[in-house]
């Protein structure tokens, strides 16, 4: 579990005199959320500051802890009082009685954005204290809100993010990840990585900013993996890769494009293989194989889950290698237009029946097999460039990762020296 640090929340920087009507009901539905209450109703009722809300601003249901150790769902109503001032005992009673003439609400919770008087406080003590059965009365003021809040800085990040701390705001994006699937702002990723000097990143919160670069096509700007130790980078990956049976199951539970992950766990294979053996990083592959919370990983799960991550490494390379490769020429059927569309659907755009979705998705591959090959593999004529050859298997992931090693390391060292190469212009002097 991630321990909550204080110096989170800046609670200076919460607008709290400004936090009033639909802004403290948003405010109180976002914090519901993240506390994992069930069935949240925010009952807007309408367009206007007064529209009917049937005595309460939102409802949910909070499972709550028995006397004897059981869970059970209650039902809770809130009723958000926005006020400069402190809140009278009336506005309080006037809401419980009312939310007791309901036989199904458990607990009325009265939320301000200030404080609540002692008259308050002494009158909701009374009512809770008398044994008939009615709803309970709790009072949530200004210093719960900042203590929810500090628990929470996910809800923070979304609603004020400058009530956050630079570690807060970190957290809150890990946070947002982890657990909702959400992508951040790319200006909140901009100072980060102004400040990635000064931050104490852990494995989780880096696999976090990793994703959220490539869900924006920005990780060529901020390379996260570079900038820690091959020791953090590779416990990144490890960590990645213990999560990725969750991550997939949110995926096809959410609906959400899986691109980012496997574009952010190829490239950590591949800063793995920059600084350790192709075995030791397919040995880290096998243990993931191997069990997974304790129980041995389904065939069937493994092929599903980890199969995507090899073959998006595999285009990866290829994408690399080919275009500068004397021996391949390889050419797709499509030609891409500015936005990523296909030209040769494009005109379906203006067409009642719309495209059928039937993609052509082969790949004309030439080869000169009498070529030697630049990368440095001994290849005898007429065989085939390994890219070409190797099917990625989790049987053959070893094999296949030796070759992504290779690849990787010549066209890397290609580049550097190429620019190495590129010499500055000088300004010449009349």
């Amino acid at each position: 579990m991630t321990t909550i640090s204080p110096d989170w929340i800046i609670p200076s920087a919460i607008p709290f005199e400004h936090l009033k009507a639909k802004d403290l009901e948003e405010c109180l539905f976002w914090l519901l959320d993240a506390m994992g209450a069930q069935n949240i109703e925010w009952r807007i009722g309408g367009t206007g500051g007064g529209a009917p809300d049937g005595g309460r601003d939102l409802e949910a249901q909070i499972l709550v802890p028995s006397s004897d150790g059981d869970l059970s769902l209650k039902t809770f109503w809130f009723e958000c009082k926005g006020r400069k001032n402190t809140v009278p005992p009336e506005v309080v009673r006037n809401a419980a009685t009312h939310a007791s003439a309901y036989s199904q609400v458990d607990t009325l919770v009265v939320v301000t954005n200030s404080t609540f008087s002692n008259p308050t406080t002494d009158w909701v003590r009374e009512w809770n204290n008398d044994p008939r059965p009615r709803a309970k009365v709790q009072l949530w003021d200004r210093t719960k809100l900042e203590q929810m809040l500090c628990r929470h800085p996910s809800v923070a990040l979304r609603l004020f993010d400058r009530s956050l701390s630079l570690d807060g705001r970190l957290q809150a994006l890990a946070t947002r990840f982890w657990e909702r699937f959400e992508y951040t702002p790319i200006r909140l990723l901009e100072e980060l990585w102004e400040a990635r000097n000064e931050l104490e990143i852990t494995p989780i919160q880096r696999f976090a900013l990793i994703v959220n670069e490539c869900s924006n096509r920005c990780l060529e700007l901020r390379p996260w993996a570079t900038t820690t130790t091959p020791e953090q980078a590779y416990r990144t990956l490890e960590i990645a890769l213990a999560n990725l049976y969750y991550l997939f199951l949110k995926i096809l539970r959410s609906g959400v494009d899986d691109a980012p992950i496997l574009k952010s766990l190829s490239h950590l294979i591949l800063i793995a293989l920059r600084e350790y053996s192709a075995e030791l990083v397919s040995d880290l592959l096998k243990a993931f194989e191997a069990e997974w919370a304790s129980k041995p990983m389904p065939e069937g799960v493994l092929e599903i889950v980890l199969e995507p991550v090899l073959r998006f490494l595999h285009q990866e390379l290829t994408s690399i290698c080919v275009p500068t490769c004397p021996r391949v020429s390889r050419l797709a059927r499509d030609e891409r237009m500015g936005d990523d569309q296909d030209l040769s659907t494009y005109w379906y755009r203006f067409e009642q029946e719309g495209y059928s979705g039937v993609e052509d998705d082969r790949i004309l591959w030439i080869e000169r097999t009498t070529e030697p090959c630049e990368v440095g593999f001994n290849l005898v004529q007429g065989q085939s460039c390994p890219l070409s050859e190797s099917e990625v298997l989790l049987k053959n992931r070893k094999n296949f990762l030796q070759i992504a090693q290779q690849i990787f390391s010549y066209r890397m060292d290609c580049w550097q020296n190429g620019r190495a190469e590129i010499v500055p212009p000088t300004a010449s002097s009349d």
